[in-house]
């Protein structure tokens, strides 16, 4: 069974012999044979030619049969349109692939480059220390390639496990990682088929959420290895609830962590212990009392925030140790030693790094970024497409020391990381069309 995503109407394609129409409301087509100009020829007979087939066919399901026959009328668009395919978006969503779960990340990677070498691209995978498998793929034998896309495969945990049963909405596509962010990595992957031998492009399908997972960043093991871009990064991730925003920036990400120490003991005890969460509350309340306010008339500043309170291990136990983790979005590239500064003299403790990632800026004059920008606003005349900054981290950063022409972009989504994670499949599908158009054009 293929499944297919116009931007107009959702076409399913089920094997077999006979045609029928399924009867599904909404915007979903079903019928049965080998598609070709043949089979909806019959379909189309049908109608006229058998008075019980009109009259279980509701008028809005005639329309939606002549919207699909019209998208078409050109021919065998599958291949020749690079239309969505949503049964491969539907089984990437159902693989389980949290970051925390190497087996499940490397049975998407799998799935993911069977995929592809049955359609013609060269695929590459490599393991980290830890066995965590990811996956550079291109249209092109080689290592090297003029235009790269980087993703990634790998979601965060699901509240439970329905998240993985992808449900299609109307329009929209529901399940952990829909947003964030396998949806573009499976229009990622049809750009790549679409353009197999036609243009150089390439793609870093990453499995380690935006680079914090193991040791060495996947994209970074993929890179030393030799898999490199050459003119160009793009980069497919969630923006949030954003729409028509090309990223051209976006913030550092240090993670770190600060633990205060005591005496532990029997609670019934108090005054002979010297309990640590006091100390690691009086610590927080100092470090965000004197750390620098908003300044007024922009949001593009570095950010502090308290994540992880961490503290004993039983209700009759005071604890001797108790820790606090810090999130830091910043933009300048001597923002982390200052703040360094700033959590010994206020804490007196010294900050432990669980992970640092730069931050990256692009100029957006830069001729690749603006004739993307461009290119965009053609393509999507009815939006107002804009250039931004985003707040959080993508595997962009692993990029960075290549001076390359960057920008992040994301089809239209919600939801990330939260119970109601969704995305568009009409997006997603216009993202596809353009990219397997713009680039040969470069």
């Amino acid at each position: 069974m293929a499944n297919w995503h116009t931007g107009a109407a959702r076409i399913c394609f089920v094997s077999g012999e006979d045609v029928f129409l399924d009867g599904i409301d909404g915007q979903e087509l079903a019928w049965g044979g080998v598609w070709n100009e043949y089979v909806l020829l019959r379909w189309m007979a049908g109608i006229w030619y058998y008075p019980e087939f009109m009259e279980i066919m509701s008028m809005k399901k005639i329309l939606l049969l002549c919207v699909a026959i019209a998208a078409t009328a050109c021919g065998s668009y599958a291949a020749e349109r690079g239309l969505l395919d949503v049964e491969f978006v539907k089984n990437l969503i159902a693989i389980p692939s949290e970051s925390r779960s190497i087996s499940e990340c490397n049975r998407a990677t799998a799935y993911l480059k069977d995929y592809l070498e049955k359609r013609g691209v060269h695929c590459h995978v490599r393991r980290t220390e830890e066995g965590r498998d990811a996956m550079y793929a291109a249209t092109m034998p080689g290592q090297e390639h003029d235009f790269v896309f980087v993703t990634h495969i790998d979601v965060v945990p699901a509240a439970d496990k329905s998240q993985f049963v992808p449900k299609i909405v109307g329009d929209e596509i529901w399940g952990r990682g829909a947003c964030d962010t396998k949806v573009n990595a499976a229009l990622i992957a049809q750009v790549l088929v679409n353009l197999a031998g036609k243009a150089s492009v390439g793609a870093f399908f990453a499995t380690d959420e935006d680079g914090c997972a193991g040791k060495v960043p996947t994209c970074t093991m993929l890179r030393r290895a030799g898999f490199t871009p050459k003119r160009m990064v793009l980069v497919g991730d969630t923006l949030g609830d954003s729409t028509n925003r090309l990223f051209v920036a976006q913030k550092g990400h240090w993670g770190f962590k600060i633990t205060a120490k005591g005496k532990g003991g029997h609670s019934s005890i108090p005054w002979k212990l010297d309990n640590a969460i006091p100390k690691i509350t009086r610590a927080v309340d100092s470090l965000m009392a004197a750390y620098p306010k908003a300044p007024e008339g922009t949001d593009w500043y570095s950010t502090l925030a308290p994540t992880i309170l961490q503290a004993g291990d039983a209700p009759n136990s005071v604890p001797g140790e108790a820790s606090a983790t810090f999130s830091f979005r910043y933009i300048g590239k001597d923002d982390v030693a200052r703040l360094t500064e700033l959590v010994r003299k206020t804490t007196g403790l010294e900050p432990e790094t669980l992970y640092c990632v730069p931050p990256v800026v692009n100029d957006p004059k830069d001729p690749l970024v603006a004739e993307c920008f461009r290119a965009m606003s053609r393509n999507w005349p009815d939006r107002e497409f804009k250039t931004a900054n985003l707040y959080g981290a993508t595997d962009a950063f692993q990029f960075s020391d290549l001076n390359l022409p960057t920008v992040i972009f994301s089809h239209d989504g919600a939801g990330a990381h939260q119970p109601n994670e969704h995305s568009s499949l009409a997006s997603a599908a216009e993202y596809l069309d353009f990219f397997t158009k713009w680039i040969p054009t470069l």
